[in-house]
């Protein structure tokens, strides 16, 4: 399953760089902002899950997964809203979006940050702020 995904700092360098560029390359165009490179879906859950020093992530077989999203609808139907699965949630997983990033990579040229450096800096952040522990 691969995504669109991008880190904070990527997309800040290709919004300053449209910002910046000349009006006759970007005019009446459309950007998609997003890492070049689309990411696999359990490939950065697996980088963000081993940076965080986390249990591993449990993966489910789609059929079950289906199932105990179908008793997380009904558990929502029932009045508990903060239920965390359901089927929205489960295709929101099973979703695969990719945007056409060439026009971007064109005007914004390479990205300062690899997969590896944004998820460094995102756990970094998520410690600072407590949002995880140290």
């Amino acid at each position: 399953m691969y995504k669109s995904y991008w880190y904070g700092g990527n997309v800040a360098r290709e919004y300053r760089a449209l910002l910046e560029a000349p009006t006759e390359q970007i005019h009446r165009e459309t950007f998609y902002l997003a890492d070049y490179e689309p990411l696999a879906l359990r490939d950065s859950a697996d980088r963000f899950q081993e940076a965080l020093q986390a249990k591993p992530i449990v993966t489910l077989p789609e059929p079950v997964a289906r199932m105990a999203a179908k008793a997380g609808d009904v558990i929502n139907a029932l009045g508990l809203r903060s239920f965390p699965f359901n089927s929205f949630r489960l295709n929101t997983i099973l979703t695969e979006y990719r945007f056409d990033l060439s026009k971007t990579r064109r005007v914004c040229g390479d990205l300062p940050y690899t997969l590896g450096e944004g998820v460094a800096a995102t756990v970094d952040w998520l410690r600072r702020e407590s949002i995880v522990p140290s």
